[in-house]
């Protein structure tokens, strides 16, 4: 897995389409004093839902094969939804660690406590 991920992340210089655009965003996230608030998240979760349920449709309805071999939409259909809606728990916990991180730092910024003022 290791090997997978260095060679995702540095050696593939084709396929740059996850790693480039997480640096950006975390370099934007550093020097940025934009609020993270829960609506954010209702938003991210109902993206990450919609993308779950359009997955099984074009594995299902259009392609007729597989788009990730992990997820067996024709075999396990409720296995393969969990392992979808298992990125709704991570992305949840994600943004608790978010919204702690950004509260601290607009805090020390601005003198505003997010989680009361806004």
């Amino acid at each position: 897995m290791h090997d997978k991920i260095i060679f995702d992340c540095f050696k593939d210089i084709t396929n740059y389409d996850h790693s480039v655009p997480l640096i950006i965003m975390l370099i934007e996230y550093c020097i940025n004093n934009v609020p993270f608030l829960w609506l954010h998240w209702v938003t991210i979760a109902l993206v990450q839902y919609s993308y779950i349920l359009f997955q099984w449709f074009y594995s299902v309805n259009i392609e007729h094969k597989l788009t990730y071999d992990f997820m067996d939409w024709y075999n396990h259909p409720l296995t393969a939804m969990g392992i979808g809606c298992s990125s709704l728990v991570i992305s949840f916990v994600f943004v608790i660690c978010l919204i702690s991180i950004n509260n601290c730092k607009v805090r020390a910024a601005t003198g505003i406590d997010p989680s009361k003022d806004l």
